[in-house]
């Protein structure tokens, strides 16, 4: 499975921001994650951006969400 992000590397790691409400962010090993929240997979390069509050876009059930500065789910019109 590629990156979600950059659609280039394998993922290695399953990305889970739990709702606009909640700013947390987990990050586990694929098919360690928490069952009923959106899980994305990301490569470590991917991750390390989430982490260090760099903009991170991805596509998740058609649509387009963006990860920045620590705020998950920040929608944005025009994906696809």
């Amino acid at each position: 499975m590629k990156c979600a992000a950059c659609l280039s590397t394998p993922a290695t790691w399953t990305m889970q921001p739990f709702g606009p409400d909640d700013e947390r962010i987990t990050f586990t090993l694929p098919g360690s994650h928490y069952r009923g929240f959106p899980a994305i997979g990301v490569c470590d390069a991917c991750k390390q951006l989430v982490q260090a509050g760099q903009r991170v876009a991805f596509v998740y059930k058609h649509v387009y969400y963006v990860v920045q500065e620590n705020k998950p789910w920040q929608f944005q019109e025009g994906g696809t």
